[in-house]
């Protein structure tokens, strides 16, 4: 007989696999900021969403980001710039110098507009 928890993972509807990886981003929000507002919560579980296909524990990607984003290391606007990659690699490397750098000309127009 086929180990019950493999077969359990196979038969399992579509809908109960993408409430999984949406339990474990939140998981990962709250386990680093238990007191985090609800309106910070959705938009960082919004932010590691984007990693989707990446092969990185959607957990990882979430407790990455909330601490990284909490400690003041990333900044709300830069987060919102990030695709998928970008912030799977940060998370997995465990280094925000994966993640793509500021165009020259995103640079000038922050500059233009202070």
């Amino acid at each position: 007989m086929e180990n019950k928890i493999l077969y359990a993972f196979k038969t399992m509807p579509e809908f109960h696999k993408e409430n999984l990886e949406s339990y474990l981003i939140y998981q990962g929000i709250f386990s680093v900021f238990p007191s985090i507002s609800d309106e910070e919560a959705e938009f960082l579980y919004n932010i590691c969403y984007k990693t989707g296909n990446e092969n990185v524990n959607p957990f990882t990607i979430s407790h990455y980001i909330t601490d990284e984003y909490t400690k003041g290391n990333i900044s709300k606007e830069e987060l919102k710039k990030l695709n998928g990659y970008d912030i799977s690699s940060a998370a997995f490397y465990d280094d925000l110098n994966y993640l793509s750098p500021i165009s020259e000309k995103e640079i000038s127009e922050e500059i233009e507009a202070y």
